[in-house]
């Protein structure tokens, strides 16, 4: 019985210095390992403010250079050449085309129709008119105020002509212009400004 109690004994002994044994292993094991990341956080190289604004300033310009040349870094664009092969070069970055201001056309047509005799002949010519500008609403309302005077002009225009003026394209053309040319010169005398760009013969019948 006393020989199985000093067993016991020996063996809770031997437990108790194997646990500290292991306890101490640890300790030192943790410690070792916190020494080697407080060493590689500490010791590893760091960047200084002047090293980060330098890489900074190299990747600007870099991007400002790819902006300036039309080309993106790493992108290429390959064509096959007169051999059957591929000849590679930086890719081309197209640019919005500025397109040219476009303004609204206003028109206006003129109610009813003009005949007048032509020049050196027994015929009548018949027109209808409508006139366009791109100014503003200014110009169209000053035509519309103005509708009698510039009839009258009208006639007197049309009967300068005669049968072999009219006759043709070119003959309806030189008709417009003269009476364009009539009216934008009646509205700058009526309200010192003509702005007519265009008169259109929708009506144009000689009998």
């Amino acid at each position: 019985m006393a020989d199985d109690e000093e067993t016991e004994t020996e063996e809770k002994k031997k437990g108790g210095v194997l646990l500290y044994a292991l306890i101490g292993v640890s300790a030192i094991l943790l410690l070792v390992v916190g020494l080697g990341v407080g060493y590689f956080i500490f010791s590893a190289p760091t960047n200084t403010p002047e090293e980060v604004e330098k890489v900074i300033s190299e990747v600007q310009a870099e991007k400002k250079k790819g902006e300036e040349t039309g080309t993106t870094e790493g992108e290429e664009d390959c064509v096959e050449n007169a051999d059957g092969e591929k000849e590679c070069g930086p890719k081309k970055i197209s640019k919005p085309s500025v397109k040219e201001k476009v303004y609204k056309t206003l028109y206006f047509q003129m109610p009813g129709n003009m005949t007048t005799n032509l020049k050196g002949s027994t015929k009548f010519l018949q027109v209808e008119i409508g006139v366009s500008t791109r100014y503003d609403e200014e110009v169209i309302k000053n035509v519309e105020a103005h509708q009698t005077a510039l009839k009258a002009g009208v006639l007197g225009v049309l009967s300068d002509f005669s049968e072999a003026d009219v006759m043709g394209r070119a003959g309806r053309d030189a008709v417009a212009d003269a009476i364009k040319e009539m009216i934008n010169g009646k509205l700058k005398e009526l309200e010192g400004f003509g702005g007519v760009e265009a008169v259109h013969l929708t009506g144009f019948v000689m009998q």
